[in-house]
């Protein structure tokens, strides 16, 4: 009862608390006798002002703390139910200050999209979009024959939704959602049992003498019937579901157990006693704060202007018909819609399909004409992995105690809504120089005029317009995101101090960096970013100097790092001041993460804690799958196979390409994978399973890693052999990597 809420917001005034309390109190509920839960029922309700709205003594209490006006409590005693227990129901006249909740409207508009698969209803479909979409074809020549006329672009993209719409309603048909229920479970068989018992149990409790024992009995055999009624229902409907699982598409079988795992994770969505409505605009308010500038400098560049339009066709276009037919196919399908209404691809940011096909149509223009990113960055990029990355931070760990005779000082710097404080102008003006001005001008249309509205339980908020931030959810997010920060490791680059020296350190400042033809050889990493996951590796002493850098470089653009979630490692003697950020001091730690892999106080991979983490987090998943279905009486051993190679096997492999682990350790994985292999089929903590591996052909851990080759090894090695010209033998060496797990 101490952990129990008496309110869930700090708007709220009133709690009614209801359950099966189980406690025995003679001055509370005229009971007969006290109990020690009685008793601490009582302290409870003094201290927290709760009132017993039960007159007299039942299973189910209600508490409240607030006093209610006409209360009256019933119990159904002529429902029988197959329990001790009865329902109980109670009523009251709510205050006149209680704000009314408005009813939920579904604003989504759902059709029949599966009668699209008819030719005839395909054909339909066409040929009203193309009579509906005429007006707006002649609008657009219109103009692009006077240039002086402005289209208003918005009202463009209302009557093209329209014609969409339109055409699916005349076609298709519209589709009202589908309500939750029982239904799928519940039948006419058991509808009747149910009613037959309850129809014995009233006429026992009516009855006496030989005609109650009669209708006793009568109520046993149909509680009897009733129930074996509903275990068979369950087994038909369970075979039914997994019959399905198995014939349909693994893609779709995939996507249904993620589904059902995410529904049984608790996740307390944002409310508000007064509302969803209210909930969306307190919702908005906090977002349109987010998005306000208020890191921005107070001197910064203008935004480049745009080209006037409209524009005359050009017949080099950057994509054609079949590149939007391409990215229409590669959108997800059945995911939450926009304002388009059109299913989206990902549902925390409801942007429009329509904007997403032509972002992917965008997408190769706009990697090929802007800058090259710089090397330091891994995120978003072909052949970029998180192990990759990992594994760069890994060798130059290494190169820098070969090179110094000391471990290195690493920072793992966060950055404080990396996302949603992005100023446009500076990613504007990295490509003015290079990206085509109608481009340019097309991508300032597409994230400077943009509108942002709030969606709570089928209550939008009013809409605003963000002053900073790229769209979440977008195509083109992460890789303007990257130009933004692009210029980070440059000026962490810069040296830091004078150096006439040659030095072979890629992280001492050399010579060769401030030279006109500056070689190869000639980079200087002390930065790795993935995207906005910042690592620095430095010397002791320089590094508070590359913090220093970092944090101007912020004020510069306008973003916050947030110390409070910076780590520094090895960050100097205990006798040395602290590293700072905005003169807040960073927490020293021995360890950390960094994309999921733990790392030593050294800066390398630490093997053992990589693969405890692995198989803890492999079992849970497990267990939670083994709960779902995944287990002898559940799921077909093939289908439980196939899930398990899917969702648990990458699990335990996540990092070991990467890591030198023992044989000890391939030991422990192999009996970690033996316990889940056990929880698939069954058997006792002992039991054989190697005819269970030979079943679902899964090789044990030790023969995975000895016989497949890695590529992200020879992508790293071949971008570590750009940074240094090296022999590949002696690189092998350095990267720790000569053991019989690796062997080609």
């Amino acid at each position: 009862m101490s952990q129990l809420p008496t309110t869930t917001n700090h708007n709220q005034n009133g709690t009614i608390i209801c359950g099966d309390i189980n406690a025995r109190n003679k001055q509370l509920l005229g009971d007969k006798k006290d109990t020690n839960r009685g008793l601490y029922l009582n302290n409870f309700m003094i201290e927290n002002g709760f009132q017993c709205l039960n007159s007299t003594y039942a299973y189910d209490l209600f508490l409240c703390n607030e006093p209610l006006d006409q209360v009256s409590m019933q119990v159904h005693n002529e429902a029988g139910l197959d329990s001790d227990h009865r329902p109980v129901s109670i009523t009251f006249v709510l205050p006149s200050n209680v704000p009314t909740i408005p009813p939920q409207n579904h604003p989504r508009r759902l059709w029949k999209l599966g009668k699209l698969t008819d030719q005839d209803k395909l054909e339909q479909y066409k040929n009203l979009c193309q009579i509906n979409i005429e007006p707006i074809h002649n609008q657009i020549t219109d103009f692009l024959d006077d240039n002086n006329i402005q289209p208003d672009l918005d009202q463009l993209t209302a009557d093209l939704n329209f014609c969409i719409h339109n055409a699916l309603d005349n076609s298709v048909g519209i589709s009202h959602p589908i309500k939750t229920g029982n239904k799928w479970f519940w039948n006419d068989d058991l509808e009747r049992a149910f009613q037959q018992r309850e129809h014995c149990y009233r006429q026992w409790t009516r009855h006496t003498g030989f005609l109650k024992a009669e209708w006793y009995d009568k109520h046993q055999a149909a509680a009897i019937n009733f129930k074996s009624l509903v275990r068979q229902r369950k087994y038909t409907t369970w075979r039914e579901f997994t019959h399905k699982l198995l014939t349909d598409d693994f893609a779709h079988t995939t996507a249904t157990i993620k589904r059902i795992r995410q529904h049984r994770t608790k996740s307390q969505p944002f409310s508000d006693p007064s509302g969803p409505a209210v909930a969306a605009t307190t919702m908005a308010r906090h977002l349109e704060t987010v998005f306000a500038s208020q890191y921005l400098p107070n001197i910064r560049a203008g935004l480049p202007p745009r080209p006037s339009g409209p524009h005359p066709i050009d017949d080099d276009c950057p994509f054609t018909i079949d590149t939007i037919e391409d990215a229409l196919k590669s959108v997800a399908r059945k995911k939450a819609p926009g304002l388009d209404h059109l299913r989206a691809e990902i549902p925390i940011s409801l942007t429009s399909v329509l904007r997403k096909v032509m972002e992917i149509c965008l997408s190769p223009s706009l990697h090929s004409d802007s800058l090259p990113l710089d090397v330091a960055q891994g995120g978003f990029r072909q052949q970029r992995s998180t192990l990759d990355q990992v594994l760069c931070l890994h060798e130059l760990s290494i190169r820098h105690t070969r090179i110094t005779g000391q471990s290195p000082s690493i920072c793992v710097l966060d950055i404080l809504s990396a996302y949603d404080t992005v100023d446009h102008s500076v990613i504007w003006h990295v490509l003015e120089c290079d990206v085509p001005p109608l481009l340019l001008g097309l991508l300032q249309s597409l994230f400077d005029d943009v509108h942002i509205e709030v969606l709570i339980s089928g209550h939008v908020s009013y809409h605003f317009s963000p002053t900073t931030g790229v769209l979440q959810g977008s195509i083109l997010s992460p890789h303007l995101y990257s130009l933004y920060i692009n210029s980070l490791p440059q000026i962490l680059c810069a040296p830091l101090f004078s150096s006439d020296s040659d030095s072979d350190s890629d992280f001492l400042p050399s010579s060769l960096y401030s030279s006109s033809t500056r070689p190869i050889a000639g980079h200087w990493i002390n930065a790795l970013l993935y995207p906005d996951d910042v690592i620095l590796i430095a010397s002791p002493d320089i590094m508070q100097s590359l913090l220093d850098h970092a944090e101007q470089h912020s004020l510069q653009l306008g973003y916050r790092w947030n110390p409070t979630k910076c780590i520094a490692i090895n960050a100097a003697s205990s006798s040395s001041p602290p590293l700072t950020l905005y003169n807040q001091p960073l927490i020293s730690a021995s360890t950390f993460i960094y994309l999921g892999i733990p790392f030593t106080n050294k800066g390398t991979i630490d093997t053992p804690l990589l693969i405890e983490r692995n198989i803890t987090s492999t079992l849970h998943s497990m267990r939670v799958l083994h709960q779902l279905g995944c287990s002898p009486a559940g799921f077909p051993c093939h289908l439980s196979i196939q899930l398990y190679k899917r969702f648990i096997r990458p699990k335990f492999e996540y990092g070991l390409a990467i890591a030198r682990f023992r044989q000890i350790d391939a030991k422990r994985l192999n009996r970690a994978q033996d316990n889940c292999l056990r929880m698939l089929f069954g058997g006792h903590s002992k039991a054989s399973i190697i005819v269970f591996r030979h079943m679902g052909n899964i090789p044990t851990t030790g023969f995975c890693f000895r016989s497949r080759p890695r590529t992200e090894n020879f992508h790293l090695r071949a971008f570590f052999f750009h940074l240094r010209p090296l022999n590949l033998r002696q690189r092998a060496g350095n990267f720790r990597l000569r053991t019989r797990y690796f062997r080609q």
